[in-house]
């Protein structure tokens, strides 16, 4: 909680920050005030539209709330911005998954994503999801 305030004061200090934003949104979304850290991602956008983790970090909040398609247009975004960001292409591979219901492009982005970095804390579960979509 205190740190969470004082990420806050930041942040309204900082309100065009994409950095201080994001952080703030990451921070909310952990304690799961989401409607704030959406807030806050979106902050984080309007500061600086082309911030892939930003449009990443929505993707999840997103994909928690049951939203796919949208969490899906997040993770694209995130990906189009930064084609190297193996986090964003896991998050889509994993969505395309378990609720798309498109194996092949999910497949397709855990192989892509676990190349690009192989000793990320996600990479047992890609590697288990491969294993069990072959």
């Amino acid at each position: 909680p205190r740190a969470e305030a004082c990420l806050e004061r930041v942040a309204a200090r900082f309100s065009r920050d994409e950095k201080v934003q994001n952080n703030l949104g990451v921070v909310l979304f952990s304690a799961g005030k989401t409607a704030r850290a959406e807030a806050a991602y979106r902050a984080a956008l309007a500061a600086d539209s082309l911030y892939a983790p930003a449009w990443n970090n929505l993707g999840n909040l997103l994909a928690a709330g049951n939203h796919a398609v949208k969490a899906e247009d997040c993770y694209s975004r995130a990906l189009a911005l930064d084609s190297l960001y193996a986090q964003a292409g896991f998050n889509l591979g994993m969505l395309c998954l378990r609720e798309l219901k498109q194996p092949a492009r999910g497949r397709e982005l855990l192989s892509h994503a676990l190349a690009l970095d192989p000793q990320a804390a996600w990479a047992t579960t890609a590697r288990q999801e491969l294993e069990k979509t072959r």
